[in-house]
C-alpha cells in the first residue's frame, strides 16, 4: 500500500499517554522501488477530548431534555385543546405562549441533534410527494404568532393550483421556519415579509421569503 493512517495511543516522553494520528507514506526511488517511509504523528488528544464532551452533551440533550420536553408539549397541547369559554383571555394567551415556547425549544433540541447526525453522516431524509403550496401556506400560518411579536405580518403569494414535489416535509419545515424567523427578527421596523411559491418554466419550483429591512451591510456582504 502507498499510504497508511491510524489513530493510536503513544507514551509521551513525560510518561503520560497521548493520542496520535499516525500517517505513513511510502516513498519510491527513480526506478519505482520502495525506498523509505515518511512518518508523521499528529497529536489529537485535545480533539478526542472535545469529541467525547460533545458526545456526552448530545446524549444529555437526547435523554435528559427531549423526553420531559415531549411530555410538556403533550400536556400543554391537551390543555390548549380543552380550553372552554370559562378560561379568560389572559389564561388562553399565557397557555398559547407556553405551548409555542415548548415547540421552539423542541425545534432547538432537534437542531442540536441534527448537527451531530450531519457530522456523523447519519442524517436521514424522508422524501415524499407533497403539495408544496399547501405546505408553505401551513408553515406561514403557523409562524404568524412568532412574527407578530416583532411587529411584522406575513403575506403570502401562492399559486391557486396544487404543485406536487418530492420533499422531506420536516426538513423543509425546519429550513423555512428559520428563514421566516430571521426575516422577521431583522426587519427593523419593516411591517411585512412576503412568502412566495413560484412555478418556473423548467418545471422547478422556487420558494422565496422577501423582507423589507435594511439588508446586509456592504462591508459584511463582501466577505
Amino acid at each position: 500500500i502507498e499510504t497508511y493512517q491510524v489513530e493510536k495511543r503513544f507514551i509521551h516522553r513525560n510518561g503520560g499517554i497521548i493520542w496520535g494520528m499516525l500517517n505513513l507514506s511510502l516513498a519510491r526511488d527513480e526506478s519505482g522501488k520502495p525506498s523509505y517511509l515518511i512518518s508523521q504523528i499528529l497529536d489529537v488528544t485535545h480533539r478526542r477530548e472535545v469529541d467525547k464532551l460533545q458526545a456526552e452533551f448530545i446524549s444529555t440533550v437526547n435523554h435528559e431534555l427531549r423526553t420531559p420536553l415531549t411530555a410538556i408539549q403533550g400536556a400543554l397541547g391537551l390543555l390548549k385543546a380543552s380550553l372552554d369559554a370559562r378560561a379568560s383571555d389572559k389564561e388562553k394567551t399565557l397557555l398559547t405562549h407556553a405551548y409555542e415556547s415548548a415547540q421552539r425549544l423542541a425545534r432547538l433540541v432537534n437542531d442540536i441533534l441534527d448537527v451531530e447526525r450531519i457530522a456523523q453522516g447519519k442524517l436521514v431524509y424522508r422524501i415524499e410527494k407533497t403539495d408544496i403550496v399547501a405546505l408553505v401556506r401551513q408553515i406561514a400560518e403557523s409562524q404568524v404568532p412568532s412574527t407578530e411579536k416583532w411587529g411584522v405580518r406575513i403575506e403570502t403569494e401562492l399559486p391557486s393550483t396544487t404543485i406536487p414535489v418530492d420533499v422531506d416535509v420536516d426538513r423543509f419545515n425546519q429550513a423555512l421556519v428559520n428563514i421566516i424567523s430571521n426575516a422577521a427578527k431583522f426587519s427593523n421596523g419593516a411591517e411585512r415579509i412576503i412568502v412566495r411559491v413560484s412555478q418556473l418554466a423548467d418545471e422547478r419550483v422556487r420558494i422565496s421569503v422577501q423582507y423589507f429591512g435594511p439588508g446586509i451591510p456592504a462591508s459584511f456582504a463582501s466577505q
